[in-house]
């Protein structure tokens, strides 16, 4: 899971027009710069709160930081992101960030 968020955040960053760097990422996110850094090297599991501020930052959904569009086992792989995230939701209830993360990638284990 790590390396996935890692490759997909570094894929937004550069793609994004003003938040590429590590700086301008935490500072619009709210988050520290370091804790940035050690999600692209792939030292933390962050919590999926913060995944959402930072997708929220890079206006993309949390979906499309956490999922491997490259595996084709991925039973969200043909859904589209914001289908995914409302299913995820949907399901959800009072789940905590755990949860969340083993729905995701309760396929690969």
């Amino acid at each position: 899971m790590n390396a996935i968020l890692a490759e997909n955040l570094q894929v937004c960053m550069n793609k994004h027009k003003t938040l590429h760097t590590r700086l301008a990422l935490s500072k619009k996110a709210g988050v520290g710069q370091s804790t940035v850094g050690r999600i692209l090297r792939q030292e933390v599991d962050p919590a999926v709160s913060m995944i959402g501020k930072l997708a929220k930052a890079l206006d993309v959904t949390p979906s499309t930081l956490v999922i491997d569009k490259e595996d084709e086992a991925s039973p969200l792989k043909a859904m589209t992101e914001e289908s995914a995230l409302q299913m995820i939701m949907e399901i959800s209830g009072d789940w905590n960030d755990d949860d969340f993360l083993t729905l995701i990638f309760a396929h690969k284990t």
